[in-house]
């Protein structure tokens, strides 16, 4: 199933309509999750699926929370595969293309408001 990397409804209902909020939110997002993507990428090369599955879920959370359905969904998915200790690296490649989509997207979404 597709989801839109911005469930612009959802995200502005979650924040009462105040759209500067989900802008300032959303501005926030990719030097908040970029850091993590890199720390997630060394886990999983060490193979430590505990540490990396906490990291996961943090990005997971962090999506769900500015309505970023894309990523938050297969986030879910990495997280899921992480808890049971197993990795995937087809989930993990959709997983680094959909957060690269939506650093782009997001990017553009704040130029444009």
């Amino acid at each position: 199933m597709d989801y839109p990397l911005l469930h612009t409804e959802e995200a502005l209902a979650r924040f009462g309509g105040n759209s500067m909020v989900l802008k300032t939110l959303l501005k926030k997002f990719p030097g908040m999750a970029t850091p993590l993507m890199d720390e997630l990428s060394t886990l999983i090369q060490a193979h430590d699926y505990t540490k990396a599955e906490h990291v996961a879920h943090t990005l997971k959370g962090t999506a769900g929370n500015l309505s970023l359905s894309a990523f938050f969904h297969v986030a879910t998915e990495l997280d899921l595969e992480l808890k049971a200790n197993t990795y995937n690296e087809d989930t993990y490649a959709r997983f680094i293309q959909i957060f690269h989509d939506t650093l782009v997207f997001v990017n553009e979404y704040i130029a444009s408001q």
